[in-house]
């Protein structure tokens, strides 16, 4: 079938900014400050391919120290998004940027629309796990039809592999069953415990290989 939804995406244009100060780690190795987001990186079981594949970057401004920024690109490489991770025990965790999750896809620039499949992962440390699998995170544990990333995915007629975490199964099967009502194939491959983010990426990948087609057998959802 095809599927033509209406684009409200291009009314508004959001401007999106890096953090203040903001420096490739990999480019800045001899300040302390990168050196101690790389160190944390590596101990997450991250590497410098990584941090360089994904352009991972750190400030030295106060607000924003001691944290890992990963930006995001569309598929024009115009910065659409970035999400920031504290390397130290705080309330906030994370501070993002200020824009519609709905309107934008994570790294869109980095994504392969004419592979066949795809997987689908919470957020850009997940993302991060998946080596050379053609993937794209959510920024999240939900997905609705009228997002970017959702009307694309059915656009390109992709099969979608699923990989949440193991707390957001039922979040994932609502998931699974608004993609199968689109015609699309849907395979499941959460982890039993522990996040994809936890996993080093030859986990990830035989996860993935392992995944099991969603179907009406699954039951109903609350």
């Amino acid at each position: 079938k095809n599927y033509n939804f209406e684009s409200t995406y291009e009314e508004i244009e959001e401007t999106v900014e890096l953090p203040e100060g903001f420096k490739l780690i990999m480019q800045n190795l001899s300040d302390p400050d990168a050196q101690a987001v790389r160190a944390y990186c590596r101990s997450r079981g991250y590497t410098d391919r990584d941090l360089w594949r994904y352009r991972v970057g750190y400030s030295d401004e106060w607000k924003w120290r001691r944290r890992i920024i990963i930006p995001s690109f569309d598929e024009e490489g115009n910065l659409n998004y970035f999400v920031t991770r504290a390397i130290d025990e705080t309330p906030y965790k994370y501070l993002n940027a200020k824009a519609n999750k709905k309107k934008i896809i994570f790294n869109d620039i980095d994504t392969d629309w004419q592979s066949e499949k795809i997987v689908i992962v919470e957020g850009p440390l997940d993302l991060m796990k998946c080596g050379t699998t053609n993937a794209v995170c959510i920024l999240g544990s939900s997905l609705q039809s009228d997002s970017y990333l959702f009307q694309k995915i059915v656009k390109n007629s992709m099969d979608v592999i699923l990989s949440l975490d193991p707390d957001a199964e039922i979040k994932q099967l609502k998931i699974a069953e608004l993609l199968t009502s689109y015609d699309l194939r849907v395979f499941l491959a959460s982890p039993k415990e522990g996040d994809i983010g936890d996993l080093d990426p030859a986990s990830v990948e035989h996860l993935v290989s392992a995944a099991v087609e969603y179907n009406n057998d699954f039951g109903s959802l609350p």
